[in-house]
């Protein structure tokens, strides 16, 4: 057997170290890779269960969007109207029912010093009333406080996030963008106009999505429902007793202006077996049923309970029920598509129109 030389030991040291080497090598590459993989998958499972993460900020309507009427039940009893909320300018606050954050907004709202000078205030209360806190904090605010039990206020107004809110002119027309989060509303309460920077992304819960079946509009193939109301003349006006003929049913408001613009065109054209569903005051709908003629029949409703019936509270919209009583065609949302729907002949061609021209909505006008 040879001896070893003095640079064996060196060599053999060296040997040793790169296996050592190569094998750390091996180990880092293999933790990286799990590492990544691992991370991968966390990313990717992100969007399932985007539900509980950190939402983005809500877009809301647009400022300057004109918004349509609504009539919700006041907490302390009665019904309240947007309309009839708009004395002055508002600020329109959504809070959840049972949104951690919006209790925090209801306490501090209830604390804050409001001297003669504070703004109109109006608080809509989405969902089940199901935090105590908030109905015996709520019951005690100096200002009106409603309740949007199925949500439908919210959505037609693009909150889907609570708290948030609007502030909103007398002409019925949002200033501003959607502000969000406790601290922005409380600064809009003491009059601060400011728009609602995103230092707070966090400060607000996502409303839960519901049933889209259950809040769709009533569609094609759906019984219309059945409803008496008052002409502008004083009649009743009762849907079965006008069955057996297709008509045209058009949910209106004198108030707003695409709404103008679509009677006004109506009215130059000429309608037969069009019943408008109008609301407000009796003198402007009997000039309105006046400047559409004898074919046309201008009902009132007051607290918008047959726009309820057919899950719609935007206008103007409209359908085509058939002479049994069912919906043919629509809903047709906004002043373009409700005229293609009037003026159509075919029910089912015009639902077609409607749907490949896309929507344009009232809110948006």
């Amino acid at each position: 057997m040879s001896r070893l030389t003095q640079a064996d030991p060196l060599a053999i040291g060296l040997g040793l170290a790169l296996v050592v080497a190569v094998g750390c090598v091996a180990a880092l590459g293999w933790f990286c890779y799990r590492l990544l993989v691992e991370r991968g998958q966390l990313l990717l499972a992100m969007p399932e269960v985007g539900g509980g993460g950190a939402p983005a900020l809500p877009r809301g309507l647009r400022p300057g969007s004109f918004l349509s009427d609504f009539a919700l039940p006041r907490l302390d009893g009665g019904v309240a109207t947007l309309t009839g909320l708009l004395d002055r300018p508002l600020l329109l606050a959504f809070v959840g029912g049972d949104c951690l954050f919006s209790r925090a907004f209801v306490r501090e709202l209830a604390g804050l010093e409001r001297g003669v000078d504070a703004p109109h205030l109006a608080l809509v209360v989405v969902g089940e009333v199901a935090d105590a806190e908030i109905v015996a904090l709520a019951s005690r605010l100096p200002f009106p406080v409603l309740v949007d039990g199925d949500g439908q206020v919210a959505r037609l107004m693009r909150v889907g996030v609570t708290p948030a809110g609007y502030w909103v002119d007398r002409e019925r027309q949002t200033v501003g963008p959607l502000l969000t989060g406790p601290a922005a509303l409380l600064a809009a309460a003491r009059g601060e106009r400011g728009e609602d920077a995103a230092a707070e992304p966090l400060a607000f819960t996502p409303l839960p999505k519901r049933d889209a079946a259950a809040v769709a509009p009533l569609g094609p193939g759906d019984g219309a429902p059945r409803f008496t109301l008052p002409t502008a003349e004083g009649a009743e006006w009762p849907l079965a007793a006008h069955l057996g003929q297709p008509l045209a049913l058009l949910f209106a408001d004198p108030g707003c202006p695409p709404c103008r613009m679509l009677l006004g065109e109506l009215s130059r054209r000429g309608t037969e077996e069009l019943v408008v569903v109008s609301r407000g005051d009796l003198e402007e709908n009997r000039r309105l049923s006046a400047a559409l003629g004898p074919a046309a029949t201008v009902v009132v409703q007051q607290h918008r309970d047959v726009a309820r019936a057919f899950r719609t509270l935007e206008t103007p919209a409209a359908f085509l029920i058939d002479a049994r009583g069912v919906i043919a065609a629509g809903p047709a949302v906004g002043a373009e598509e409700v005229l293609a729907l009037i003026s159509c002949a075919d029910p089912g061609a015009a639902n077609g129109e409607m749907r490949a021209a896309g929507r344009l909505r009232m809110s948006e006008e």
